[in-house]
C-alpha cells in the first residue's frame, strides 16, 4: 500500500483475499469489499465522476472465480464494452 498514490480515491477488493487485503489496508484507504469482479466494476463506474480512472489492478490469482488470469481479464473487457455501450446509448 506504501506504493499507492495518493491520487487514490477507493478501492474495491473481491475473493478470497478480499479480507487480507482489507487488513493490510489498516484504514490507509476508503475500502468497499464486493462479492465478485462484476460487482466490483458496477460499484467503481457508479462511483466514478468524469475523468476519473478506474483501474483493474489484481494483487493476486482469482482462481475462486476465474480459471485463469486471460479469463479474468477477458470478463474485465466485456464489462468495459458493455458500459461503453450504455453510455453511447443514453
Amino acid at each position: 500500500f506504501s506504493k499507492l498514490s495518493n491520487r487514490v480515491i477507493q478501492i474495491y477488493v473481491f475473493g478470497q483475499i478480499s479480507d487480507n487485503i482489507i487488513e493490510a489496508n489498516d484504514g490507509k484507504f476508503k475500502i468497499e469489499k464486493c462479492e465478485t469482479l462484476s460487482d466490483a466494476f458496477d460499484c467503481a463506474v457508479s462511483g466514478a465522476k468524469p475523468n476519473d480512472t478506474i483501474l483493474l489492478s489484481p494483487s493476486s490469482a482469482s482462481y475462486d472465480q476465474f480459471s485463469s488470469f486471460v479469463e479474468r481479464g477477458k470478463f474485465f473487457n466485456e464489462k468495459v464494452r458493455e458500459y461503453e455501450t450504455f453510455i453511447q446509448e443514453k
